[in-house]
């Protein structure tokens, strides 16, 4: 091991240990975008979760009010 070491040199070291630096970091940037991408993509289903709801309670009003509009006349 140490005549391997010794006849590469320390910078032959380096770029044989890049590869895994190389692969680490896309490993993080991706972890860190899907992280990021699932956050968005959650704020949009509840954002759009609430609009649905509201919409739904907002046509259930819409109905009850022409129930009671109905029944009064």
């Amino acid at each position: 091991m140490f005549h391997l070491c010794h006849a590469y040199g320390p910078k032959n070291v380096l770029i044989s240990a890049h590869p895994f630096l190389t692969m680490m970091t896309i490993y993080f940037c991706c972890l860190l975008f899907s992280m990021t991408f699932c956050t968005i993509t959650d704020s949009i289903h509840q954002l759009t979760t609430s609009v649905s709801i509201m919409s739904y309670v907002n046509l259930l009003l819409v109905v009850i009010q022409s129930k009671f509009t109905l029944s009064f006349q």
